[in-house]
């Protein structure tokens, strides 16, 4: 069995953040543009929940 390679901390800030040259506009200075597939990787697409009553 192979075993996927974590990725580091750096790497994967590296992977979410927008380079400078790509952002539309500035942003407030504690905020960050980030790509949004980096925050919703384990979202599933039209799932819900299945309550039981």
């Amino acid at each position: 069995m192979s075993k996927k390679k974590q990725k580091s901390i750096e790497e994967l800030l590296e992977e979410a953040l927008v380079p400078e040259e790509e952002q539309p506009y500035s942003l407030p200075e504690n905020w960050v543009w980030v790509r949004l597939k980096s925050i919703n990787k384990d979202k599933k697409r039209g799932s819900s929940p299945n309550f039981v009553i």
